[in-house]
């Protein structure tokens, strides 16, 4: 009972800067005490969490007693707050404490640094559906093609317009939609697309209509060009 209720004494730290900046926003530039709004011992009050905000990592705060962690060393995000990096741990404290993720998706440590040893197959036997699915997009979908079961829905007859696919991953209820498709830049390309376009409404049934949803047009507005860089 204890361990589940936890979450109700947790703290951000440092990694709720949010919180923080509403508060600190009121109190130096809206001068809400001045204003009567909030009283002097109200942020007399507030001074500890203020500080521990800035000085400390996540933490447990009890009214008998209180756990607190040191600052990370690395923090990498997305601009949306999101954990994620490719390159490393998104998290990592000065002990060697770490942890990883791809999109938010809490990954094993050994498919982001040993990313040239990790075979498709060991990412389609992990337990969890969506660590399969960050860590199939993370090791490339030309790669994943070989292990997963997959059927042509639509082939344009062009690799640059390429072929609309159906992927089945393990552990999903559903199969997924993907364009597969020779980019100048990228080499193939494997994205996800939905069965149905959020800009016309119109289903996604042929890679023409996948490459419209791509760039963000109607299928009747996407012509494709001719020559791409």
């Amino acid at each position: 009972m204890c361990a589940q209720k936890a979450w109700s004494i947790y703290q951000g730290g440092s990694a709720w800067a949010g919180y923080g900046a509403y508060i600190t926003f009121g109190r130096d530039y809206l001068k809400l005490q001045e204003k009567g709004v909030v009283s002097a011992e109200q942020y007399a009050k507030y001074a500890h969490w203020e500080t521990l905000a800035k000085l400390s990592g996540f933490r447990f705060m009890h009214e008998d007693f209180c756990i607190i962690s040191d600052r990370p060393v690395e923090y990498h995000v997305l601009e949306d707050g999101t954990p994620h990096c490719e390159t490393g741990p998104f998290v990592r404290w000065a002990d060697g404490t770490a942890f990883y993720a791809l999109n938010g998706v809490h990954v094993p440590a050994r498919w982001i640094e040993h990313k040239d040893e990790i075979s498709p197959a060991e990412i389609i036997a992990h337990e969890d559906v969506e660590a399969r699915a960050a860590g199939a997009a993370f090791l490339g979908w030309p790669r994943m093609l070989e292990h997963l079961q997959s059927r042509t829905i639509d082939d344009s007859g062009s690799d640059d317009i390429g072929q609309l696919i159906e992927l089945t991953i393990p552990g999903l209820n559903e199969p997924g939609r993907f364009l597969k498709a020779w980019c100048p830049r990228n080499g193939y390309i494997v994205e996800g697309v939905p069965y149905v376009s959020d800009i016309d409404n119109k289903p996604i049934n042929t890679a023409l209509a996948a490459q419209a949803w791509r760039v963000g047009l109607t299928q009747t507005e996407y012509r494709h060009p001719s020559v791409r860089t």
